[in-house]
């Protein structure tokens, strides 16, 4: 079949850098002339993304494999990602007719699919289709080898884009009308480009340096990896840095963090939010929770429910321990799962009071935001530290609204008139 008529359907499961690598392997796919079609049914060639960190994310790779081959028997289906990367026999076993591609080999699937070879390291992106803002990926793997996470196994090489290569893409972003940029990675903080050994300090200083109306957000990033010189150089940054932070936590107990080797203690990661907050006072603080870790009773959740109380964070996401293979956690005898679900329950409850209580903190603010999307006579925006604000009248999207916050619509969605 000529490449100009292949048709090309992408399912992607799973993190932010998963979605980041499907959206540059469809550029180049379409850049030798590939299409992309929206209904499996039609595709000669399926590329599935897959994740691994829960078992509900392998499942769902599992029904995808077998949903698109009843659908069309004809498409070559490739599967790539996280779980083709841990259980390729087990994959190979269940549907023999699938093309399994590793992590280490995801950048070949160009090559795979039309026999063309072209030239992308570090799945570079031009855009981000069907979203205002743009996400690129700087960094991959992870060593940290944290209990209950298979990450350390499906990408456990340490490597980064290059200085140079990250400034080309966010210019290039820039140029094509992107306003924010979201800077990805597996652990972000182990950012070291290798050609300069800058770290993620010395990146930043250099993007905030780039001419244009543009701001920068972090993903995920680890507490102990927020050090004083990165914290000052984001406050140099000023606008072009959203006052956001997504800090993994886990549990609120020593003694769970111990166990689940996350080498960290909770007044450590007290005192950085601390730290964080002198220089950004009304910056979101989010972080990742785990209920029902084999070895969590009710003392150590009840620790968690303090801290996080104390902490005041501005949203929790919450996650039920899944038992994976591969882990060193996965031995554990896993908790009655009625006490997981009431434990789940509760830190919901929680994650909701304490994002209705950091909205109504805003209130008579005046919030900088980027606008996403419209919404009958309204336009929807998400402001630098990470709130949904609801603003009279239609304004252009992927421009700067400044907000004056004057009503609270639930928890996190705000009333009010843009100034």
């Amino acid at each position: 079949m000529s490449k100009s008529r292949m048709k090309i359907y992408f399912k992607t499961v799973g993190c932010r850098v998963n979605q980041i690598e499907t959206q540059s392997l469809s550029e180049q796919l379409f850049s030798l002339g590939c299409r992309k079609t929206d209904d499996a049914s039609f595709a000669d060639t399926i590329v599935i993304n897959s994740c691994s960190v829960t078992a509900k994310a392998d499942k769902d790779v599992f029904k995808s494999i077998e949903k698109f081959r009843k659908t069309n028997s004809k498409a070559k289906i490739f599967v790539t990602g996280c779980t083709a990367t841990l259980y390729p026999s087990k994959i190979s076993e269940l549907y023999p007719f699938v093309n399994i591609v590793p992590n280490e080999e995801k950048e070949s699937i160009p090559f795979l699919v039309t026999g063309a070879r072209i030239k992308n390291d570090f799945f570079t992106v031009n855009k981000f289709d069907g979203h205002t803002r743009a996400f690129i990926k700087i960094q991959d793997g992870c060593n940290f080898k944290c209990r209950y996470c298979v990450v350390s196994k499906a990408r456990p090489k340490l490597i980064s884009k290059s200085v140079q290569a990250v400034l080309a893409e966010v210019k290039t972003l820039i140029k094509n009308g992107y306003r924010e940029i979201v800077l990805c990675g597996i652990r972000l903080g182990a950012y070291k480009c290798a050609q300069t050994d800058g770290d993620l300090s010395s990146l930043v200083e250099k993007i905030f340096r780039l001419s244009g109306d543009f701001r920068i957000r972090f993903s995920s990033i680890e507490a102990r990896e927020i050090s004083p010189r990165l914290l000052k150089e984001l406050k140099k940054g000023k606008e072009k840095f959203c006052s956001y932070f997504h800090i993994p936590l886990q549990s609120g107990s020593n003694k769970v963090l111990k166990e689940m080797n996350r080498r960290q203690t909770v007044e450590a990661y007290a005192g950085k939010i601390s730290e964080i907050r002198k220089l950004f006072p009304d910056a979101g603080i989010f972080a990742d929770i785990i209920v029902g870790y084999p070895t969590e009773n009710e003392d150590d959740f009840k620790r968690s429910v303090d801290f996080i109380k104390k902490i005041a964070f501005s949203g929790l996401h919450v996650f039920s321990y899944s038992s994976r293979p591969q882990t060193a956690s996965f031995k554990l005898e896993s908790l009655n799962p009625n006490i997981v679900k009431d434990r789940s329950r509760v830190m919901r409850e929680l994650d909701a009071a304490i994002r209705a209580e950091f909205g109504q903190s805003l209130m008579n603010s005046i919030q900088r935001s980027i606008v996403l999307k419209h919404k009958g006579a309204f336009s929807h925006s998400l402001t630098s530290n990470f709130q949904n604000i609801r603003i009279e009248g239609r304004h252009e999207i992927g421009s700067f609204v400044n907000a004056l916050i004057t009503g609270r619509d639930k928890a996190t969605v705000f009333e009010n008139k843009g100034k």
